[in-house]
C-alpha cells in the first residue's frame, strides 16, 4: 500500500531535521582542515606541507572516534521513542566508558604519530620540519579528540 504524499513529506522533513546537524558537524570538521590549510599557505610552503601531512594523520582517527560516539545519539533516541527513559542514564554512562576506551588510545596514537611521519617518503627539505610542524599540529588536535 502506498503512503500518501503528505506522510512521505512529513517523514522526509523529520529525517532532514535529524540529519542536518550531523551533516553540518561533518562539514565543519572538514572545513577546519581547509582553514588550517589556508592559514598555513600564507606562511610558507613547508608549513603548508606540514599541515597537510598532520591533517591526513589526524582526520581518520577523529572521524572514527566521532562516528563511534554519534551512534549513542541514535540509541538514546530509540530509548526515548520506546518510552524507556530509565535506561538512558546507563546508556550515557556506557557512552562515556566507550569514549574513554577508544578516545585515550586515539589521543595516544595522534600524539605518537609525528615520529612515524619520517617514513612517509617526504623530500629532505620538508623532512626537517617533519617532526616539528606536524607534531605541533597533531598535538593541537590531540587536545580536542572526542
Amino acid at each position: 500500500m502506498q503512503k500518501p504524499f503528505s506522510m512521505v513529506w512529513r517523514e522526509a522533513r523529520t529525517l532532514l531535521r535529524l540529519a542536518l546537524p550531523l551533516a553540518a558537524a561533518q562539514l565543519v570538521m572538514c572545513l577546519a582542515g581547509l582553514v588550517d590549510t589556508l592559514m598555513a599557505g600564507h606562511y610558507s610552503a613547508g608549513d603548508l606541507a606540514a599541515v597537510a601531512v598532520g591533517f591526513t594523520v589526524w582526520i581518520p582517527i577523529n572521524v572514527f572516534l566521532v562516528g563511534l560516539l554519534m551512534c549513542m545519539t541514535a540509541f538514546v533516541a530509540h530509548l526515548v521513542g520506546a518510552g524507556q527513559h530509565s535506561k538512558i542514564p546507563d546508556l550515557v554512562h556506557q557512552g562515556f566508558r566507550l569514549s574513554l576506551l577508544f578516545g585515550v588510545p586515539g589521543l595516544v596514537l595522534v600524539y605518537l604519530s609525528p615520529p612515524l611521519l619520517t617514513y612517509t617518503g617526504l623530500n629532505p627539505e620538508t623532512r626537517g620540519d617533519c617532526h616539528r610542524l606536524p607534531a605541533r599540529y597533531c598535538l593541537g588536535h590531540a587536545c580536542r579528540c572526542p
